[in-house]
């Protein structure tokens, strides 16, 4: 997806919104760094949290394809600096070039995959299997040592914030994590497997 590192540049800090639920895009986001969450609100104002996009990811493509304005919202979890694609020349790209196309759409199959485990998680394992498995992307995309508060965990997990503070307590004096003030650490991720 180098095409699209041409558009102009936007930074955005920790936590700022890149878009809210409901509103129409402007562009596409290429990210370029850092890393993005996209996540929903439950009627009861719980958020949850379905994915986390790392660098050349370009979203959101329910909108980039389908012309549909998104239900979610996107947040920038580090400092990030993402692209600003116009939809035509996202579409035009893509169909002018079978390998930027491939390269989309492998993305997205893996994409895909990763939400159906989590989705089959979240849905029929217990409390420690999902704090574990939550654990385990974190892991994937930040690698030993990220800021989560227990109640971005619980955004994950879908659990309560007090349940996830129990499970992680459960991990820390078994030797799995350390953590102090959203500080995560992973000090024996086969433990953590």
């Amino acid at each position: 997806m180098d095409k699209f590192t041409k558009y102009p540049s936007r930074n955005y800090s920790p936590g700022e919104l890149l878009l809210s639920a409901g509103e129409t895009p402007k562009a596409l986001f290429f990210l370029k760094a850092g890393y993005v969450r996209q996540f929903v609100d439950s009627k009861e104002g719980k958020e949850l949290t379905i994915h986390i996009y790392e660098k050349g990811a370009i979203f959101p493509l329910s909108w980039g394809l389908n012309d549909e304005t998104p239900n979610f919202t996107l947040s920038s979890i580090t400092k990030s600096e993402v692209t600003l694609v116009p939809r035509a020349d996202f579409l035009k790209t893509i169909k002018n070039n079978p390998d930027e196309l491939l390269a989309l759409t492998k993305r997205m199959i893996y994409a895909v995959s990763g939400l159906s485990k989590r989705i089959e998680i979240l849905n029929f394992d217990n409390a420690k299997t999902r704090t574990i498995t939550s654990l385990q992307y974190l892991y994937k995309h930040f690698g030993k040592k990220f800021e989560f508060t227990h109640e971005d965990l619980s955004s994950l997990t879908g659990l309560t914030r007090e349940r996830v503070s129990i499970e992680m307590k459960k991990l820390k004096n078994n030797g799995v994590i350390s953590y102090k003030r959203g500080a995560v650490a992973i000090k024996n991720i086969s433990k953590l497997v």
